[in-house]
C-alpha cells in the first residue's frame, strides 16, 4: 500500500455516538485486535488522547497489510480525519481518514 492513503472507516454504523463526537483535525490511534473473531488482522480505530472511543475498523480488505505495517513500524499508529459525511434515511455518519507515515508530533 502506498502512503498516504484515504480510507473509509468500516463499522461506523455500530459506533454512531462516538463518531458524532469526532471533530475536524482529530487524530486517531490504530489499535491491533488479534483476538477479533471477525478478522484476525482486525485493527480498531480509536479517537481521543487515550484511545478511549472506538469509531470503527480498518476495512477487512486492507487489514492484513495495515496490521503488517504496524508490526514492522512502517506505519505509525496515527491517522487524521479527512471527511465526515451524513447520509441515508437514518442519517448515519461516515468517516474517511488518512493513513500516513509518521506520528502525531
Amino acid at each position: 500500500m502506498k502512503l498516504p492513503v484515504n480510507i473509509n472507516v468500516a463499522g461506523v454504523s455500530f459506533h454512531q455516538k462516538e463518531v458524532s463526537m469526532v471533530r475536524a483535525r482529530a487524530w486517531f490511534m490504530l489499535v491491533p485486535e488479534p483476538d477479533n473473531p471477525h478478522d484476525l488482522n482486525g485493527t480498531a480505530i480509536r479517537v481521543d488522547a487515550y484511545g478511549k472511543f472506538k469509531v470503527g475498523y480498518i476495512p477487512a480488505k486492507m487489514s492484513k497489510e495495515v496490521s503488517e505495517m504496524l508490526d514492522t513500524g512502517e506505519l505509525h499508529c496515527f491517522a487524521d480525519l479527512v471527511q465526515a459525511n451524513v447520509s441515508g434515511k437514518h442519517k448515519t455518519i461516515g468517516l474517511k481518514i488518512k493513513l500516513k507515515r509518521g506520528n502525531a508530533q
